[in-house]
């Protein structure tokens, strides 16, 4: 199954279109530049940071139910803490392509949002 945004299970839970609003922009705010430090991470060879920066994204498309997207943050998290980041770059690109999709479905969820209210 691809990843993909739906707000429906945040939306049935918090009862609240604009607390969801808030929270899918805070992801378009943080998932890019969590992206970049995971993949610096990987470049520079630093497992620290890999693991940090994979587990502050983990919360963000956990969030949203992104499932392979959290299993990918796991993984990243586990390389890191073996040393294996030889593994890590295969990781991030599927990663990178899964959040790309949630976040260009939040934008777009977002704009329909916003269009409906003007």
């Amino acid at each position: 199954m691809r990843p993909q945004f739906d707000p429906s299970r945040l939306l049935a839970e918090y009862e609240d279109d604009l607390l969801v609003a808030e929270i899918t922009q805070m992801l378009l705010d943080t998932a890019p530049g969590l992206l970049r430090t995971i993949e610096e991470a990987v470049a520079t060879g630093d497992a620290a940071a890999l693991k940090a920066g994979a587990h502050r994204l983990r919360g963000s498309v956990a969030t949203f139910g992104l499932d392979s997207a959290t299993q990918a943050t796991l993984d990243l998290e586990r390389l890191a803490a073996n040393g294996q980041m030889a593994s890590a770059p295969a990781v991030v690109a599927g990663l990178t392509r899964d959040v790309g999709i949630l976040c260009a479905g939040a934008r777009s969820w977002l704009a329909t949002r916003a269009a409906a209210a003007s």
